[in-house]
């Protein structure tokens, strides 16, 4: 099973969500990152809420990389991509991944070997992980 650091985050949330060196940081200890990306004036940028730093694709490329889509000018712009695992929700129980991963909102779970299950904030990780793809969190419990 894989941990995903959501935003880059390793050790709880903090103000530098989505830049790119504390993105490289999480990736270089081993754990797959969630990122988020949005388009300002026809360009991609990292953020959340906002844009942050231009996109650095060769990190979007990486394995065990997804990239949450945060408004529909970043989906038109990228939706030809086929080198990146993408994907985009609103209020969804589950999404699939451009790439084929069931991505699970909060409690949502299901039990699939391609499922990524969101444990996020101060979220209790289950102990007892059945055999999935990977829990996307913000502080690493392992």
């Amino acid at each position: 099973m894989k941990y995903i650091a959501h935003r880059g985050n390793t050790e709880g949330i903090t103000e530098f969500e989505n830049k790119i060196e504390y993105l490289k940081h999480a990736y270089s200890l081993g754990y797959g990152l969630e990122v988020d990306v949005r388009c300002h004036k026809d360009k991609l940028y990292f953020g959340h809420d906002e844009p942050q730093e231009e996109i650095d694709n060769e990190l979007l490329i990486l394995p065990d990389v997804f990239v949450h889509l945060k408004d529909f000018k970043s989906v038109e712009l990228l939706a030809h991509r086929k080198d990146l695992n993408m994907f985009w929700h609103n209020n969804d129980e589950m999404v699939f991944t451009t790439q084929g991963n069931i991505w699970c909102y909060p409690g949502n779970n299901i039990i699939h070997p391609k499922s990524i299950w969101l444990c996020l904030n101060d979220t209790i990780i289950p102990t007892d992980i059945p055999d999935i793809y990977g829990i996307c969190i913000d502080k690493m419990k392992t």
